[in-house]
């Protein structure tokens, strides 16, 4: 484990781990992405309590100094965000190519692009 340092300042809840999520920042323990947290609390305005309830394995610590890491490393997370959701958009596009062509998106089918869209954008991918 690295704890995260910047600005002399710790990261004691953050860290780089070899073949977690790509080398992306985590919360300690867990694989979960600071840009996760990041793009729960200020994109749709969940929360640091309501991001407990959703992942139970989290503290508000984790959370906090998931916040204060981006602020202290915002190229790094905004990069992170951008890059997993370009792949978010690559992966919604080739379901839609796998519809049969003169048939329109059925409903199962955009739960999955849907549902797959949400899951790459808040796991490592």
């Amino acid at each position: 484990m690295h704890p995260a340092k910047s600005n002399g300042r710790d990261h004691p809840y953050v860290e780089w781990r070899p073949g977690v999520c790509g080398r992306e920042p985590v919360i300690v323990g867990t694989g979960f992405p600071v840009r996760s947290v990041v793009t729960s609390i200020y994109r749709p305005g969940m929360t640091p309590e309501e991001m407990l309830k959703a992942w139970p394995y989290l503290t508000l610590a984790h959370v906090h100094d998931a916040l204060s890491f981006h602020h202290d490393h915002r190229a790094v997370i905004d990069r992170a965000i951008r890059e997993n959701r370009e792949t978010a958009v690559r992966r919604g596009a080739a379901d839609l190519d796998a519809v049969p062509k003169g048939r329109g998106v059925s409903r199962g089918a955009h739960r999955r692009i849907h549902s797959g869209t949400l899951t790459a954008f808040l796991a490592c991918t």
